[in-house]
């Protein structure tokens, strides 16, 4: 590729950390424009700066509550109680974990997962994982369309076959939030994920009977057969969503945190606090979900037919089963629920979709298409479905859904985990050697709960029978598996090139910001090579803010293909 002139270096390099300048064509572009406060001691927790820091664990936050996650508490409360719940709370322990990966990777370079992955990954290997990715967004758009949908037919009576085609209009939502700022867009969904804790809280209150029973599940681990095995693995897999990976690295960017190592830190022990409150909520939700069901069932006026309907078809006949618990509020208060679900969580799959695109492509999209296209796409076979096989189909699509978002989970939890791991990549703020080994084991115990969520959903399936297609699709599953297997392992054996400082005491972050300063346009000064239309620009810091000998010698250590 040519090399860049000084105003496609500027750009460049401002976009690759995530800081491009402003553009009505772009829909993306990490800004820090939240300020973060200065405090007089530091070393005190503040919760002034907890404010500024309020907000991207929110977002992060609906992948944990969506409409697929709601499908598998139902059902894990209906079969076997509250003896599951122990899964919901390491799952999302463990979900804390992750998350927190991805806000030490942006702390630490000032880019996301996205642009890291464009950096370091040559053309062949980035477009596939590119790919794989916009196949996330896709996936984890298909529940929410069809939750958004049974919420529609819950309230309002309306099928669920112009319900689907009526949350294309969310797309208009979606914009018209995000026109308003992100820190808009962050109190909007927060206030969604309000409305669905308080319904469910409502619910809860009304039907928690069994206290006991409900400690026991949390803190006993038990698992009856394999039926309650294949839901525990389904419950882990529904709560880490593979897009989350991309939007929380990114959102953490939209704050303008301090350079140096010690802020950096400080604005990880705050989003580490954000993130558990906003965890916390969405743990609440699912309990709350899986007890209302248990609660349900051993209601002795519940019918076998309709204990069958809640196992079978969870999201569709949730609130008429409620109802003997709950009375004629069972339906409203779970279809806003299910509604405050499905708008959340297709609006931060939309702003995931966007920094995917523009990290691994530097594609920028107007935001109305971007989100068109992933709309269209998630909405198309959801309307097949439910044309031809009805509202079971459609749920029945949810569960398809969820698989492949199993497949992809590792595609960007590889990545992420050998990124916090390199020092080169994060400098001061890389992964200790126990931090290391941690982060490996818990992601191989995702990945392989993963993998036997997949096996047993192919078995469960019917469509390895002992007849001559069922051979070849088992040969075929087989080759496919090995293909798969082998990317992972290059992927996790692949050893990271991307070096961001060679000083291991460096902040990678910290000589971004001061080469972005060195490339800051100057009114008064220019550069041979100004492209015309673009403006001048200056290779020095403008006079009230000289740059010094070290911030120089900082800057000249970036990459040459970024300045």
């Amino acid at each position: 590729e040519a090399g860049p002139g000084p105003s496609s270096a500027r750009e460049e390099l401002l976009g690759f950390v995530g800081h491009a300048t402003k553009s009505s064509e772009s829909s993306a572009d990490v800004v820090a424009d939240v300020e973060v406060p200065d405090d007089d001691n530091d070393d005190k927790f503040s919760w002034r700066q907890l404010w500024a820091f309020m907000g991207p664990g929110f977002l992060m936050s609906i992948a944990y509550v969506d409409p697929g996650n709601l499908e598998s508490d139902l059902q894990a409360g209906a079969k076997y109680g509250n003896t599951l719940l122990w899964i919901l709370l390491w799952a999302t322990v463990c979900g804390l974990a992750i998350q927190m990966l991805t806000v030490r990777l942006a702390l630490a370079t000032g880019m996301h997962l996205s642009q890291l992955c464009r950096s370091e990954y040559p053309k062949r290997v980035r477009i596939p994982l590119w790919l794989v990715a916009e196949m996330t967004i896709v996936a984890s758009d298909v529940p929410e369309v069809i939750g958004t949908a049974f919420a529609l037919k819950l309230l309002f009576g309306i099928p669920t076959f112009y319900g689907v085609l009526i949350t294309g209009l969310d797309t208009m939502l979606f914009l018209a939030v995000q026109a308003f700022g992100v820190r808009k867009l962050e109190a909007l969904i927060s206030a969604l994920v309000g409305a669905m804790a308080l319904c469910f809280l409502v619910e809860g209150v009304m039907a928690w009977d069994d206290p006991a029973g409900i400690a026991e599940g949390l803190l006993v681990p038990t698992v009856r057969d394999s039926g309650a095995l294949f839901i525990a693995i389904s419950l882990l897999g529904a709560i880490i969503m593979p897009h989350n990976l991309y939007l929380h690295s990114a959102l953490v960017l939209t704050r303008a945190v301090r350079p140096g190592a010690p802020a950096a830190r400080r604005a990880l022990q705050y989003n580490a606090v954000e993130s558990a409150i906003a965890l916390a909520v969405t743990l609440f939700v699912n309990i709350a979900v899986v007890t209302i069901a248990a609660a349900t069932i051993d209601d002795p006026s519940v019918s076998p037919e309709l204990r069958k309907d809640l196992i079978d078809a969870p999201l569709q006949n949730a609130s008429h089963l409620l109802r003997n618990v709950l009375g004629p509020s069972a339906a409203v208060l779970f279809g806003i629920a299910l509604l405050a679900s499905g708008q959340s969580s297709t609006m931060t799959g939309t702003y995931a979709g966007q920094f995917v695109m523009e990290g691994f492509l530097r594609m920028k999209l107007a935001p109305w298409l971007r989100s068109l296209i992933t709309r269209s796409v998630a909405i198309l076979p959801s309307l097949a479905v439910t044309w031809v096989m009805g509202d079971q189909g459609s749920e029945q699509l949810i569960v398809i859904s969820s698989v492949v978002l199993a497949i992809q989970l590792p595609y960007g939890l590889i990545p992420l985990v050998k990124f916090v791991s390199a020092a080169g990549v994060m400098g001061p703020m890389a992964l200790s050697s126990r931090e290391r080994v941690g982060s490996w084991v818990l992601s191989a115990v995702i990945v392989g709960a993963n993998m036997v969520l997949i096996v047993q959903t192919l078995f469960e399936s019917g469509i390895l029978a002992p007849t001559a297609a069922g051979v070849l699709l088992g040969i075929l599953c087989a080759a496919a598996t090995l293909a798969y297997l082998g990317t992972l392992f290059y992927l996790a054996l692949r050893p990271v090139t991307t070096r961001l400082v060679e000083d291991a005491g460096t902040l990678p972050r910290d000589l971004m910001q001061h080469a972005a300063v060195l490339l800051k346009p100057s009114p008064t000064s220019s550069v041979e090579g100004d492209v015309p239309g673009e403006g001048k620009f200056s290779p020095v810091m403008e006079p009230e803010e000289p740059a010094s000998a070290g911030q120089r010698e900082q800057a000249s250590l970036l990459p040459a293909s970024r300045v």
